[in-house]
């Protein structure tokens, strides 16, 4: 997600839970925090994070992708840690979400349209 967009100017952070220490993260002013997770164990780092994030930067938007929220979009939202899904490649669509969050732009596709790659959740 992150070759997108630094191409297009954006300045990218990766966090990697089993590399560095959660407790010393400090965020910054990020446009949204993206979680990416596959299945298993990741689900249960990414709500840590997650809800990490929503303590500490209560206006930045939690964005969640991969496989398992595309799969399982319900229970992914059912945790409420998280404003837009994305769903499917997201590769095609994490700029045009970064553009909008940045121009404060609607997000205009809601939960109820599932087919779509962008969800917004709250």
């Amino acid at each position: 997600m992150a070759s997108p967009l630094q191409r297009e100017g954006y300045n990218v952070r990766i966090f990697d839970m089993h590399i560095e220490d959660l407790n010393n993260f400090k965020i910054g002013n990020p446009v949204f925090v993206g979680i990416s997770c596959m299945s298993s164990f990741q689900i249960c780092y990414g709500l840590e994070f997650a809800s990490k994030m929503t303590d500490t930067e209560r206006s930045c938007p939690i964005v969640r992708g991969g496989a398992h929220p595309t799969l399982l979009l319900e229970q992914t939202i059912s945790s409420g840690l998280v404003s837009v899904v994305v769903r499917c490649e997201g590769e095609s669509a994490i700029v045009k979400l970064a553009d909008a969050l940045t121009k404060k732009q609607s997000l205009l596709t809601s939960r109820r349209e599932k087919s779509k790659t962008i969800l917004k959740v709250s």
